[in-house]
């Protein structure tokens, strides 16, 4: 009953390490003795993990327990437990997404609608069997320590870190890989670069819509929780949206660049074609490189320009706070920094290889071994130009 002792440091770093690994081995133990429990005729033996799910369980439960008695009196037990917290939500919400996702890609690829390329074998297989244990396993980890552990706990840092960080930012670039891939996909078949069985081409969406489905669901639900807390942390609020608003940024910079360097690739590759240099290409290459592009182009565009432009507003109002603000340097720095490497490399090639052509006469292929380095030439100058 000692205050000092219950609020330790190091008594809470125990008990969460505990409390964490021991959930951590349970769920892992749940896991694999519910994909066992749903496998018919399987042989293996369920009590090893059943055993080691029901004694780990009881470790956890009664620190858990424990912990939950003695409540979180220091600014360093509050932010232990929060640790242990967020980590568990983050592993159940991980989980509980891989889980739906693989089940409806699953399920949609057994449907009988895809003509001569029928998925072989029973619906109930192993990939459906683990798809279930996860949705189980995950829900239940997130759900209790998300609406349980969670609940209330508007004034954390760890807390903007998981919302922005974790889930924010993932299910956007989860979306975005999803949606860049249904472009590019569809482009590609309406250039013509489609020369198999529309059945078996088709079967992309088979993981790219469930995973934009999900991914703009976690999305919409964790950016309706910062809205509404926003009140009741402002300040910390603020601060954590300006992290999310340049990572985004950036994540839409990164895409759009992408984009760009592979449209470029198209265009040299087409001049080098009609000169005199030829390199061999498979066929049907321009089909499938300029659908990426102008995927990538069609999704990066509009996500830089939306969040760079809210940057841009609150540069605005904020004047030299914001200026000052570290996320704005670590954006412009490391923009900065990586398009000098990126312009310093691609320069040291494209000089070499001239220079080897001006000794080796005029055989030597110049333009198609710096095609790739002038393709990063140009864009690395335009965006070290404007970020600098």
């Amino acid at each position: 009953h000692h205050e000092v002792e219950i609020g330790s440091a190091t008594r809470k770093l125990f008990l969460n390490f505990i409390l964490t690994v021991s959930a951590l081995t349970a769920l892992s133990f749940l896991l694999s003795f519910l994909q066992l429990l749903l496998s018919s005729g399987n042989s293996a033996p369920l009590a090893p993990m059943l055993s080691t799910f029901v004694i780990t369980g009881v470790v956890w439960q009664y620190h858990w327990r424990v912990a939950e008695v003695e409540g979180q009196p220091s600014p360093a037990a509050r932010t232990l437990r929060r640790w242990y917290v967020y980590i568990l939500c983050g592993f159940g919400l991980v989980l509980l997404s891989f889980g739906v996702v693989n089940l409806i890609n699953v399920s949609v690829r057994s449907l009988p609608v895809w003509s001569d390329t029928l998925v072989s074998g029973p619906f109930w297989n192993n990939s459906v069997r683990n798809s279930i244990s996860m949705i189980v396993v995950g829900g239940i980890a997130w759900l209790f320590h998300w609406f349980r552990m969670a609940k209330g706990d508007v004034d954390s840092g760890l807390r903007e870190v998981y919302l922005y960080l974790i889930t924010i930012l993932g299910s956007a670039i989860a979306g975005l890989v999803a949606m860049t891939d249904i472009i590019y996909s569809l482009l590609n078949l309406a250039f013509g670069g489609v020369t198999g069985a529309l059945g078996a081409y088709f079967q992309f969406i088979s993981w790219t819509v469930p995973t934009f489905l999900v991914a703009l669901a976690i999305w919409v639900y964790h950016q309706k929780i910062t809205e509404e807390e926003s009140t009741q942390a402002e300040q910390r609020h603020f601060s954590a949206q300006r992290v999310h608003l340049y990572l985004m940024s950036l994540v839409g910079l990164g895409t759009l660049i992408g984009g760009v360097i592979a449209l470029f690739g198209v265009l040299l590759n087409v001049i080098i074609n009609a000169s005199v240099t030829t390199i061999v290409l498979a066929p049907g290459w321009w089909q499938s490189q300029l659908s990426l592009a102008l995927a990538l182009l069609i999704v990066g565009v509009p996500l830089w320009l939306n969040y760079w432009r809210k940057v841009l507003r609150r540069v605005e109002s904020g004047t030299v706070v914001e200026w000052a603000a570290r996320s704005r340097r670590i954006y412009l720095y490391l923009t900065v920094i990586a398009a000098i490497i990126a312009l310093a490399v691609s320069l040291v090639w494209v000089v070499y290889q001239l220079l080897i052509g001006i000794l080796r006469g005029p055989a030597s292929d110049i333009l198609v071994n710096i095609r790739w380095s002038l393709q990063i030439l140009f864009i690395a100058a335009a965006v070290l130009y404007y970020h600098f």
